[in-house]
């Protein structure tokens, strides 16, 4: 049985989503997908209607994975972002992940892209149902628990 996705693909090339869509079928999804290569083919995308995803290349003509990723923080859109891009080296990819992208799959690895997908599904499920605490009340709880943990030096 396949499971509906509805999912932004940022990037300005139509051969670019078709593969998407062909690599999110073949892991049993049924994706519904809508390109976007700028950032007003975005905001017009985010009123349309709920998302589950936002599939972005790195860098498009006139939209990027990072200026997507500040357009979703500035509407307070808690989806998904994974990018998914040829061009996408380690410093690259860990500039996004602290910008706010849940993981970066390099185009030659896209087999990788369906259980990343249903990974990052599964966790924003969990974030909206309430279920798991605050990145914020976790990092305070786990800073408590080492400052407590901590035994004076001995000189």
């Amino acid at each position: 049985m396949s499971v509906p996705v509805r999912a932004i693909v940022v990037d300005d090339s139509a051969s670019n989503e078709a593969i998407l869509s062909e690599e999110l079928q073949r892991g049993g999804f049924e994706p519904e997908l809508r390109r976007v290569a700028s950032r007003e083919e975005m905001e017009e995308a985010l009123a349309q209607g709920e998302w589950d995803v936002v599939l972005s290349d790195l860098s498009t003509t006139h939209l990027g994975a990072f200026e997507a990723l500040t357009l979703l923080k500035e509407r307070d859109v808690d989806i998904p972002f994974l990018i998914v891009s040829e061009a996408l080296g380690e410093e690259t990819a860990i500039r996004a992940m602290k910008a706010g992208a849940q993981n970066c799959i390099p185009r030659a690895s896209l087999v990788r892209l369906c259980p990343i997908l249903e990974r990052e599904l599964r966790e924003a499920q969990i974030r909206r149902s309430g279920a798991a605490p605050s990145a914020r009340c976790r990092r305070a709880s786990f800073g408590s628990a080492r400052s407590r943990s901590r035994r004076p030096t001995r000189s």
